[in-house]
């Protein structure tokens, strides 16, 4: 019932822990189906304002694990703030939410790269505590007088840490990004 009917759940525990002292009775659960359950849909403006506060802010600003939305006890805290919204599962999140954001993400940084006139790089590449290697190329540029920094790259790297292969892949990032002639 936890699973499936996580809400008449939740009343159900609720109503039986609220009964513990007062009265040795079980809970009906025609008592605990009669009451408001409805969620908000998913094209209600408050359920995507939530949904979106949930990944900007917490899972992606905070750096929180997207399995943070199946955890039981994060549920509920949700459910307290707000009963009506419908928390995305982390496959939700994984495969949809996420990549339209990084979608958006990416137009944003194209169309800020392609009104730059001059841009530069920097780079890092560093190896993990398991050996795995990684590469990161930021680009800094100034628009209307402003200071952008833009994350353009990050990816594993494989192999020896050679100033040919690092050119290589700022080769492959400084065109992917149709940078040629502004770096």
């Amino acid at each position: 019932m936890a699973r499936l009917h996580e809400n008449v759940y939740k009343k159900y525990v609720k109503a039986r822990d609220q009964q513990k002292g007062v009265d040795a009775g079980q809970a009906s659960m025609e008592s605990l189906m009669t009451s408001d359950t409805s969620s908000y849909g998913p094209t209600n403006p408050r359920q995507k304002l939530l949904t979106s506060s949930l990944v900007n802010h917490v899972i992606v600003n905070c750096g929180l694990p997207m399995s943070i939305v199946d955890d039981i006890d994060f549920k509920t805290f949700i459910a307290d703030l707000d009963p009506h919204f419908k928390m995305p599962c982390r496959q939700t999140v994984s495969y949809s939410i996420l990549p339209r954001l990084r979608e958006a993400m990416h137009d944003k940084v194209t169309n800020i790269l392609q009104k730059a006139a001059d841009v530069g790089l920097t780079t890092d590449i560093w190896t993990d505590r398991r050996a795995h290697s990684f590469l990161a190329v930021t680009a800094h540029t100034f628009l209307d007088g402003k200071p952008n920094s833009l994350l353009l790259s990050f990816q594993a790297f494989e192999g020896s840490h050679t100033g040919e292969k690092i050119a290589e892949a700022l080769d492959s990032v400084i065109s992917e990004a149709q940078l040629g002639g502004k770096v």
